[in-house]
C-alpha cells in the first residue's frame, strides 16, 4: 500500500478535480487513523477533513461558495 500524500487532495481540490480529491482525502484519513480513533498526523487529517465537505458542496451545486473559499485559500498559499 502506498502512503497517501498530504498535499494530493488539496492540489486536486484547487484544480477542481473532485473525484481524486475526495479519494486521496479519505485514503489519508484512513491511513493515519489509529485503532483508538486518534490520528498520528493530526494536522494532515484536519486539512484532508476539510476537502470532503468542499467536494460535496460542489457536487450539490453550491459551487459559488466553495470556489470563492478555495480561490482565496489557493491565493494565500
Amino acid at each position: 500500500m502506498r502512503v497517501p500524500r498530504l498535499e494530493a487532495s488539496t492540489c486536486y481540490t484547487c484544480l477542481g478535480d473532485d473525484e481524486p480529491a475526495e479519494e486521496h482525502a479519505r485514503e489519508f484519513i484512513a491511513y493515519h487513523t489509529r485503532l483508538d480513533g486518534s490520528s498520528n498526523a493530526p494536522m494532515g487529517t484536519a486539512i484532508n477533513t476539510t476537502v470532503i465537505p468542499q467536494v460535496r458542496e460542489r457536487k450539490s451545486g453550491n459551487a459559488v461558495g466553495s470556489v470563492l473559499r478555495l480561490t482565496i485559500w489557493c491565493q494565500e498559499m
